[in-house]
């Protein structure tokens, strides 16, 4: 005969026992976490109460069905192209992100060089609307500047009339020819408009001369002697003292041409 002595456990008819009120307890629909529970169901819950009543510890572990790699197989996850939620086990997974399968994967990438390309438009259009913008200003500039060009000849027009009047009869200032209408006669400046735009409206800058020598290459060889003889070394030595550039105004302009306007008209009028 074998005596075996340990530890004292539940008989055959505790453990029939203990089943029959898991099964009393779920048969009386008792509910527990806000739902119905099936007598397995109350056995793990009342092992488990008793488990931590007594002292021992409590455990919640994920069950079988928990897949490769640590997921579980009820995850879902997010299709880029169409937002739509697959499990995880399903998806396609490319470097660009996870598709729930390889059409919207390459409907995605489709999609994305499009839009990439409208951009590359949209920016395209953008700098060609800019360039048209300045290429308008830069015209705008251009008619302005002829625009300015045309009134400074209307208002040298003026000034020269008065010169060419004032010095009627005179010979030219650089030759000596006399003004008996048989040549061209010009108003002559001692120091030219692009030299010193300041005197381009000093009737001391300025005398008849004949067409011939009022060319560049003449006048700068003649002309200082003959101005110095003709005007004075003083007058020339104060033309030559002055500043070379100065803006002149619209408004200036505007009163020059009037004025000289009617002193030409004034001194035809004396000598009629």
């Amino acid at each position: 005969m074998i005596v075996e002595i340990k530890s004292r456990e539940r008989s055959l008819d505790q453990n029939a026992k203990l089943h029959a009120m898991f099964g009393d307890i779920a048969a009386s629909k008792l509910l527990f976490a806000g739902k119905e529970r099936s007598a397995e169901e109350w056995k793990v819950i009342l092992i488990s109460g008793h488990s931590i009543a007594t002292g021992g510890q409590g455990e919640v572990i994920a069950g079988i069905e928990v897949l490769r790699g640590g997921t579980l197989s009820n995850s879902k996850r997010k299709c880029k192209q169409c937002g739509v939620y697959f499990p995880a086990s399903e998806m396609v997974k490319v470097p660009a992100g996870v598709f729930c399968c390889i059409d919207h994967a390459t409907d995605w990438a489709i999609l994305s060089r499009q839009k990439a390309q409208d951009k590359i438009k949209r920016q395209k259009a953008c700098e060609a609307k800019a360039n048209k913008k300045v290429s308008r200003e830069r015209d705008l500039e251009r008619l302005k500047s002829v625009q300015n060009i045309l009134f400074s000849i209307r208002r040298q027009t003026a000034f020269n009339a008065f010169i060419r009047e004032r010095d009627k009869g005179n010979p030219c200032i650089s030759c000596g020819k006399p003004d008996n209408g048989k040549h061209q006669r010009h108003a002559s400046h001692y120091r030219s408009v692009g030299a010193c735009s300041s005197l381009r409206y000093d009737e001391r800058n300025v005398n008849a001369s004949c067409s011939v020598c009022n060319k560049p290459l003449r006048k700068r060889s003649q002309l200082p002697d003959m101005a110095g003889a003709a005007i004075g070394i003083q007058v020339v030595e104060w033309i030559e003292s002055q500043p070379k550039s100065f803006k002149w105004t619209r408004g200036q302009l505007e009163i020059i041409e009037a004025v000289y306007k009617e002193k030409t008209k004034q001194l035809k009028k004396s000598r009629a």
